[in-house]
């Protein structure tokens, strides 16, 4: 992993809310799954991209181990 560019507090924070948004995207995922195919797409968008968000801080996390 690349070294981290935070100090841990920041990162730990950054991870944190990384998860909270990742948890959020899921439940809308799961109420868009029983409504329009449009409904869906926008979900799943949202889902992916603060999926990616989450992968980005545990990277950033894992790079304080360093």
């Amino acid at each position: 992993f690349p070294p981290g560019t935070k100090n841990f507090q920041e990162a730990q924070g950054q991870l944190n809310q990384a998860a909270a948004g990742l948890n959020q995207s899921a439940n809308e995922l799961v109420q868009a799954s029983r409504g329009t195919p449009q409904d869906l797409a926008k979900a799943s968008g949202k889902y992916s991209h603060d999926f990616n968000e989450f992968l980005q801080a545990g990277v950033e996390m894992a790079g304080q181990s360093q």
